[in-house]
């Protein structure tokens, strides 16, 4: 009789081990679950950045970077979670620029035909955007899915900027060396650049190529 309810006993410790440990199993899984409808930046690529929408919250004011940790209990609510990601690549631009040097017609006319006045420059910016005017881009429907449209728009604005701007800084003071007149140009585009969009970091404005009349 005594063996019995020790077998009994013994029973019982053993069905609330199982239970427990299943029990255990189905918390963990649970929590599994959660965790990983949660983590939103799984979703990111290399050099990719996001901004968080949901329908509870709103956008957030600070975009995400891929590699950094986010976990946001909004995703868990089934359509309540959107990601607007961008691949934040350096991007560049050429311009290709030409003209005559101040009386250059008069020059020629008087030092011959065989004497050339015109010069030529390719010139490049070099630009990206900036990560962190991302959220109120989206927020103001500036930018949807993809930049395709607001960086064709900055390069318009920016070789209507540019047109004259070239031409303006390599005919001032012909006499000046023209190594340091193109690094002067070079800063100028820089700053031009700039100023046309706070939301676009210039990298680098570069002189590539050029012919210009000794």
């Amino acid at each position: 009789m005594a063996k019995q309810i020790e077998k009994k006993q013994k029973s019982r410790k053993k069905r609330k081990g199982l239970r427990f440990f299943i029990s255990l199993l189905i918390l963990l899984a649970a929590a599994g679950t959660v965790f990983w409808f949660g983590w939103v930046q799984f979703s990111l690529g290399e050099g990719d950045f996001a901004v968080i929408y949901s329908k509870s919250n709103g956008y957030e004011s600070e975009p995400l970077k891929n590699g950094e940790f986010a976990w946001r209990w909004q995703a868990l609510l089934p359509t309540n979670l959107t990601l607007h990601i961008f691949n934040l690549e350096t991007r560049s631009v050429t311009f290709d620029r030409g003209g005559k040097l101040p009386s250059g017609d008069l020059y020629a006319a008087m030092a011959g035909d065989d004497v050339n006045f015109d010069w030529e420059i390719e010139a490049k910016i070099v630009y990206r955007m900036n990560p962190d005017s991302l959220p109120s881009l989206v927020a103001d429907g500036l930018i949807t899915s993809e930049l395709d449209s607001y960086y064709g728009d900055f390069e318009s604005r920016l070789n209507s900027e540019l047109v004259h701007l070239i031409a303006t800084e390599v005919e001032t003071d012909p006499e000046e060396e023209v190594g340091e007149r193109f690094k002067r140009l070079e800063t100028v585009m820089k700053e031009k650049a700039a100023a046309i969009d706070s939301r676009i970091i210039i990298v680098d404005a570069v002189v590539k190529d050029w012919s210009y009349p000794d």
